[in-house]
């Protein structure tokens, strides 16, 4: 494989400072600016489909869940599958437009990630996906602690840096997650990660949520 010279490496690498920027101040001015688009809900969804039937079934025959909560579900394609299992599932998203496309068969109500989300109950799994990239780096934290107090298990996965994607304003590395998550009295799963991103990946799930994937569980 060619690897790009140091001015095309350069290049890219500014061009996606670039677009950081201008997704965070699309962000700070109103989110729905970068999310609120049904268009990009409807033709993003058959191309995730598939690796999204693999993941959450192979969720089901880990976990077992009655119950589950996936904190910036979109339109709720996980959400979806579960339902199909027989399993209680709820969601949330900030995106207007996501809500509008979803399913009516479960509910999906409107909630933003960066503050504080309370539900009346806990829940055999908490799960978000690919969600953290998309708020600001100083609210991280809260998104950490909504999840720690919806569930003791969290299946989470977020970009880490470089991976580049739409409204990408907050990629991290791994470890960053892992002390915002001890700080909740979480440990990363790691022999349970590995399982799934071995799994997922020889299924030809997408490599941006195959290899992302850490699961975390409440210290006994």
């Amino acid at each position: 494989m060619n690897q790009p010279t140091p001015m095309k490496a350069l290049t890219i690498r500014f061009n996606q400072m670039k677009k950081t920027m201008v997704n965070r101040v699309l962000y700070a001015i109103n989110p729905q600016l970068i999310y609120g688009d049904e268009d990009f809900y409807s033709s993003t969804r058959l191309s995730k489909l598939k690796s999204i039937e693999a993941t959450a079934n192979l969720m089901v025959e880990v976990f077992q869940p009655r119950s589950l909560v996936d904190i910036g579900c979109g339109e709720g394609l996980f959400l979806n599958v579960f339902h199909q299992h027989g399993i209680n599932v709820i969601g949330c998203d900030i995106s207007e437009a996501a809500l509008k496309v979803s399913s009516k068969d479960f509910i999906i109500f409107q909630a933003d990630a960066t503050k504080p989300i309370r539900f009346n109950q806990t829940f055999d799994l908490a799960m978000c996906v690919e969600i953290a990239e998309h708020i600001p780096n100083r609210c991280s934290r809260q998104l950490v602690k909504t999840l720690t107090k919806a569930s003791d298990t969290v299946f989470f996965t977020a970009a880490p840096p470089g991976q580049g994607g739409v409204g990408h304003i907050n990629e991290q590395p791994q470890a960053f997650w892992e002390r915002l998550f001890q700080d909740e009295g979480f440990s990363l799963d790691e022999s349970l990660s590995h399982y799934f991103r071995t799994t997922l990946q020889d299924a030809q799930v997408v490599y941006w949520l195959s290899r992302n994937i850490m699961i975390f569980r409440r210290d006994s």
